[in-house]
């Protein structure tokens, strides 16, 4: 009997475990993200560029996966703040669509933010996996896959996106 796997639905998610005096400015992302709020777009800084090679750096050697970056983007969730359900590709521009989604706590409150992850699972459909972001983690998913966040805390959440082609 022979086994081939057609399609799977990786999650890669953990700690950005940067080296000892390489650790990136969550307070300066978090500043960007704001001041992103204003300009539209995240301003191109070291520390965004340490979590960028972070990420790409180590999905290439632990997972052989290539990614090069497609779009970057930060978010500040409001005291309980559920949002819509997002994917991340166009359906209707599938070419120019990112492959990965990655969301990186920068500014959490302890215990507060949720990602929900929806998949299908063969004949069972509509399934969902819900996994807690913290401070200095990240959470990535193909971008086919829809999926919503929530805010928890009564305080503000800043998460930083970044969406990645796979080479």
């Amino acid at each position: 009997m022979n086994k081939k796997i057609l399609s799977e639905k990786a999650l890669y998610f953990g700690k950005v475990d940067m080296p000892s005096g390489f650790e990136i400015n969550r307070e300066q992302l978090k500043s960007d993200i704001l001041e992103s709020r204003l300009s539209g777009e995240i301003r191109h800084s070291k520390s965004l560029d340490m979590l960028n090679a972070y990420i790409i750096e180590n999905t290439r050697l632990k997972h052989k996966i290539s990614l090069i970056n497609h779009q970057t983007s930060g978010s500040t969730l409001q005291p309980r703040e559920k949002t819509d359900s997002y994917i991340g590709v166009n359906l209707m521009d599938l070419r120019n669509s990112p492959d990965f989604i990655m969301i990186y706590g920068v500014s959490i409150q302890d215990n507060s933010c949720k990602i929900l992850i929806n998949y299908d699972n063969n004949r069972i459909k509509s399934n969902c996996h819900e996994i807690s972001l913290k401070n200095n983690h990240f959470v990535m998913f193909p971008a086919t896959q829809t999926y919503r966040i929530m805010n928890e805390s009564l305080d503000y959440n800043h998460l930083l996106c970044i969406t990645y082609e796979s080479i």
